[in-house]
């Protein structure tokens, strides 16, 4: 069988699509997502499933999902999908503010909230100061779900790849580093420094420093999350004019899809673990985060 990658970094709304398909059309994922969110629930029939859904100043539901019960009342299921943005304020009060006005608008009878995220995210908890949710689904058990009923399914497998991609670029940067980590990128630093880049190490990375680069942005490399980013000081609409064309492996970020308070370019080169791989092996990965580095500087020329 092949093995299956997704070759783009991986945003919040590819998550949000590809939950919206297997809430669409596959009822075993339906039953199993929801007893993980709320427990075990005999319900009849789906009757709505929808993406992104406004409620005028009460903010937005990444998914809504509702059943009809035994009993004929309608239950929703209002999910919130994240992968690495902050919280927004009182988001998850804002949730259940929705939930209740859905009930006094005789949308439904009853309703819950649900977080879906990357088990980190979930483990950090600082979501929480926003409102809680009744239930949270980690991408990890999703991925785990998807392999239990199609270890040999092309579709699941490739699924599952975008979730592991996820996984990794929704773990925060290590604030305390191993031995090991820290061995690591002192070795990158040095040999950094030795290939002429001016660089200094953070936990977890390395900053590329060059005076030319725009007023106030920086350039990194995180080879836990397998990104090279060029954050700017600018705001989205000024820079959008200004990029076209790139090359088909540079990305600008949407800071409104990120939660990121900036936007960014970034290019995708392959993930390393500093605290369990060493240096000298993963060299053509460093060769590749050079030459991505030097694509964001050439990006970065178009931005004075």
């Amino acid at each position: 069988m092949a093995t299956f990658t997704f070759d783009s970094s991986v945003l919040e709304r590819d998550i949000d699509y590809l939950l919206l398909e297997e809430f669409s059309v596959n009822e075993e994922f339906q039953r199993w997502l929801v007893s993980k969110a709320i427990g075990e629930l005999d319900y009849i029939e789906v009757t709505s499933v929808r993406h992104s859904v406004s409620s005028d100043d009460l903010g937005e539901s990444d998914l809504l999902f509702v059943v009809k019960l035994q009993d004929g009342e309608l239950l929703a299921l209002m999910i919130e999908n994240k992968l690495d943005a902050p919280s927004q304020e009182r988001q998850g009060h804002r949730y259940r503010e929705r939930g209740q006005a859905g009930i006094e608008q005789g949308r439904w009878s009853r309703f819950t909230t649900c977080m879906i995220a990357p088990g980190s995210y979930l483990r950090a908890g600082a979501y929480k100061k926003d409102g809680d949710y009744y239930g949270k689904v980690s991408f990890e058990e999703i991925c785990d779900y998807f392999k239990s009923v199609g270890s040999n399914s092309p579709r699941h497998a490739y699924k599952s790849s975008i979730l592991n991609k996820a996984i990794i670029k929704g773990r925060p940067a290590p604030t305390v580093l191993s031995g090991e980590a820290k061995e690591f990128l002192e070795a990158y630093l040095a040999h950094a420094t030795s290939n002429h880049f001016d660089a200094v190490v953070k936990p977890g990375y390395l900053i590329f420093k060059n005076p030319k680069l725009p007023k106030a942005s920086s350039l990194c490399h995180y080879p836990a999350k397998g990104l090279v980013k060029l954050y700017l000081a600018n705001r989205y609409e000024e820079v959008l004019p200004l990029v076209s064309p790139l090359e088909p492996d540079v990305v600008l970020e949407n800071p409104e899809e990120t939660g990121q308070q900036r936007p960014a370019f970034y290019v995708d080169v392959p993930v390393i673990d500093p605290s369990s791989e060493q240096f000298e092996n993963r060299l053509d990965v460093i060769h590749d985060a050079y030459q991505a580095v030097h694509k964001l500087e050439a990006v970065s020329k178009t931005l004075k």
